[in-house]
């Protein structure tokens, strides 16, 4: 029979594609436990060096780093490396839409190779991409991030940057926020809780370098984490589409099975019955 031997083709085919997307769902599964661990922890880190941050914010040599004034924004761009994750990257190029000017004095920067590709397909020039960096980042690619940002916010290219990444607000519930990262804002922290550091004006920036670091990589592990999910419940909702078209084609293939034998019965019959009336 042509149409069952059709829908064994297609159904052989969709039968590929869940292994596929189950695999890859499964992947996603197994990492959500060490990403969700390490988000936690990068969160107590920030932490810290928020309150060690207080003690620094009122040194008048780093008074440039909390100073807002006019001039040009730098906004960093997170999404994701690959596809397959959802809407993940539709409501960051949403909220890029609605919070990056399209003129005017601005630089882009993108994370991830699909940040890059959108920001292109907006209309955006990106100043710089941070690549293959979204499927687990590491602290050396917050390091390197800052490190670009730092040398154009001290040059003056700079006076002001943003952060657009997907925050977790709660297990399975994100939202794709804007942050900004420079100029810091003073720290609204307990003085009982302010960690007291000495140094010289070096040490000072040190500290805030490293508070910078701290910031970006929490962004980093946030928005990994959030995409890791959106991955997993994206395989997950693929596979169970994938199993419920099968069902329809194992329904309609018997259908068309008992179609089929009804057909050769019908025709045995109309057989049997005209050769007795020759007889």
């Amino acid at each position: 029979m042509k149409g069952v031997s059709e829908l064994k083709s297609r159904m052989q085919g969709i039968q590929d594609t869940v292994k596929i997307t189950k695999a890859m769902y499964l992947l996603s599964a197994s990492k959500m436990p060490r990403f969700s661990e390490r988000l936690e922890a990068c969160r107590r880190w920030v932490d810290l060096l928020d309150k060690a941050e207080a003690t620094v914010s009122t040194r008048k040599s780093l008074s440039p780093y909390f100073n807002q004034k006019a001039g040009k924004t730098g906004y960093l761009v997170f999404a994701s490396d690959k596809g397959l994750c959802g809407d993940y990257n539709e409501q960051v190029r949403q909220l890029a839409l609605a919070k990056i000017p399209k003129e005017g004095d601005r630089q882009v920067y993108a994370v991830g190779n699909m940040a890059k590709d959108m920001l292109k397909n907006m209309g955006i020039k990106c100043n710089n991409a941070f690549m293959h960096v979204m499927q687990s980042p590491m602290l050396s690619d917050a390091e390197q991030i800052v490190s670009t940002l730092v040398e154009e916010y001290d040059k003056g290219n700079l006076t002001s940057v943003q952060l657009l990444y997907t925050r977790n607000v709660s297990r399975g519930t994100h939202e794709t926020v804007m942050e900004q990262l420079l100029p810091l804002a003073k720290p609204q922290v307990d003085p009982k809780e302010v960690i007291p550091l000495y140094g010289d004006e070096e040490d000072g920036k040190g500290i805030l370098y490293n508070y910078l670091v701290g910031r970006v990589y929490l962004a980093l592990i946030e928005a990994a984490t959030a995409l890791n999910f959106k991955r997993m419940m994206t395989m997950r909702q693929a596979t169970d589409n994938a199993n419920e078209i099968l069902e329809d084609m194992t329904i309609k293939m018997n259908h068309l099975r008992q179609d089929g034998i009804t057909s050769e019965l019908s025709d045995v019959n109309t057989a049997k019955i005209a050769n007795e009336d020759i007889l």
